[in-house]
């Protein structure tokens, strides 16, 4: 997500998809470990992107910026 401007907005859409898919396939949301994702767990996840995007911006590298491209890539 330091690639992406707009973090929060782009996590958001990708879970409202994911869960989309999941209630029309008939499955669920798991992890790497195919352990059940709770929305606690994404609420936790979302957390964590803010974080990480609030302090990318408090250094002059907001992401999705040119500089965030070039750092992460």
């Amino acid at each position: 997500l330091p690639r992406v401007p707009g973090g929060i907005r782009s996590f958001d859409h990708f879970c409202e998809i994911a869960r989309n898919f999941a209630q029309v396939l008939g499955g669920r949301l798991v992890d790497d470990n195919r352990a059940e994702i709770v929305p606690q767990a994404l609420r936790a996840i979302r957390g964590q992107v803010q974080q990480v995007q609030a302090a990318m911006e408090s250094r002059g590298m907001p992401a999705g910026s040119a500089v965030a491209q070039r750092l992460f890539s």
